[in-house]
């Protein structure tokens, strides 16, 4: 079955003066058989038609041979067709199917573009549900060594007091063994001391100042929520106290991150959380950041934007 094809058609060409010669010669029927000859050049890839087959094409349309011929004898004679001996075609069918066809390319070039656009488009969120994932994966094994270290640091501090409690107990019960009501303190404070916990881990003021330092670095429109700048603060500290990074290149790599016209203005570096996250190649973020910022401070300097007010102690370390 043939593709169903639309051209354009004057919707007053029963009057133009070559229609109007071929209507006078043949009627209704000349004219229908114009358009239905019409018809079939558009359907063939050469817009065209061969004298050769005027016959089967009589049949098709249940006319006389010779009328069909004469019709068409005189549509080239009026102008309406052109014929070489061989074939014969409508030169003004021919530009109209040429425009009908650089039309449809350009949808279809369109439609290649827009289908390209939407799957790149997938693959890019793809790829940060990926990143996601494996953020999520590194932060949970950071957090998990983080609470080895503090339970270790905690047992150790525990064991400190433990010990110097316990000696002051001993040293109480040898200088008053005899008094009943020392022994019923020194009871009470060795039920103290075994129940006592280890102390807690808080986010450091630092961190806190950190994260709102961070804060301000964003665009205003962006959300921030409490857990954000608890998360941020706890990467500060991490960074410092773990990762043994100074305090001061810390606030300048995430300044300047976020001031990168790729990290920072596209929006791909809106958590301080990435800083301890690893790329796919295994590299710090904070890494990676620390050798560009390094790179493009000694040719151009740290990229301009803008100004944040840091603490104090921060700039003067600077």
């Amino acid at each position: 079955m043939k593709e169903a094809y639309y051209f354009s058609h004057d919707t007053n060409a029963r009057n133009d003066e070559k229609i109007l010669c071929l209507r006078a010669d043949y009627g209704i029927t000349g004219y229908g058989a114009f358009w239905i000859l019409i018809e079939m050049m558009f359907e063939n890839q050469d817009t065209q038609l061969s004298h050769k087959h005027v016959k089967g094409i009589a049949y098709s349309l249940n006319m006389e041979v010779e009328l069909l011929t004469n019709i068409i004898n005189s549509c080239v004679e009026y102008g309406l067709f052109v014929s070489d001996g061989d074939n014969f075609w409508s030169e003004s069918l021919r530009t109209r199917k040429g425009t009908y066809i650089n039309k449809r390319e350009k949808k279809v070039e369109a439609g290649l573009k827009s289908a390209e656009a939407r799957r790149l488009k997938a693959l890019e969120n793809s790829e940060q549900t990926s990143n996601f994932a494996e953020q999520d994966s590194n932060l949970a094994q950071t957090n998990g060594n983080y609470a080895k270290a503090l339970l270790e640091q905690n047992s150790n501090t525990s064991d400190v007091m433990f010990e110097q409690n316990l000696n002051s107990v001993s040293t109480e019960l040898n200088s008053e063994p005899t008094k009943s009501n020392k022994l019923k303190e020194i009871k009470v404070k060795e039920k103290e001391i075994f129940n006592s916990s280890p102390p807690k881990s808080e986010i450091s003021e630092e961190g806190k100042e950190y994260a709102n330092f961070f804060k301000g670095l964003l665009p205003p429109t962006q959300k921030v929520t409490e857990a954000d700048l608890k998360n941020w603060a706890d990467t500060f500290d991490k960074l410092v106290r773990i990762d043994k990074r100074s305090r001061d290149e810390v606030y300048q790599v995430t300044e300047w991150a976020r001031k990168d016209s790729f990290w920072g203005e596209q929006g791909n570096f809106l958590s301080a959380c990435k800083l301890r996250n690893k790329s796919k190649d295994g590299v710090l973020y904070y890494d990676m950041f620390l050798q560009k910022f390094k790179q493009r401070s000694k040719s151009n300097g740290t990229s301009q934007g803008q100004q944040v007010q840091r603490p104090d102690w921060v700039k003067a370390k600077e």
